[in-house]
């Protein structure tokens, strides 16, 4: 496995995680995220971070450039799109989400960067 699948493979770990954390406490989330409970709504997005997380679990066995490259503006666009969000609603704690998605995103572009040349 090269580090780029590797990088892959750690954030859709992550994604799986806080999607089950999103499925079974919205609430406890809502709270940190100082947004308003709206669990069905959670509910929803933590089942698309599941699907995805295991999307890039799997994809990332197969050290495919085309799904490493794919995830990474993924990542980015999740990444934005969290701190648009966080910005707009004064969820600050959302940039810490954004942190996350911007930084593995980096760390897999780094990764990858002496295979793509």
């Amino acid at each position: 496995m090269s580090p780029a699948s590797l990088s892959v493979r750690v954030y859709g770990s992550y994604a799986v995680l806080l999607g089950v954390v999103l499925v079974v406490f919205p609430d406890t989330l809502a709270k940190w995220l100082m947004v308003e409970p709206n669990a069905i709504s959670f509910r929803w997005v933590g089942f698309f971070a599941i699907v995805i997380g295991v999307l890039f679990r799997q994809g990332s066995d197969h050290d495919d450039a085309w799904m490493l490259r794919s995830s990474i503006w993924m990542r980015i666009g999740v990444g934005i799109g969290l701190a648009v969000m966080g910005i707009f609603t004064r969820s600050w704690n959302l940039l810490f989400l954004t942190a996350i998605d911007l930084g593995s995103a980096l760390w897999t572009r780094a990764a990858s960067a002496r295979h793509w040349q």
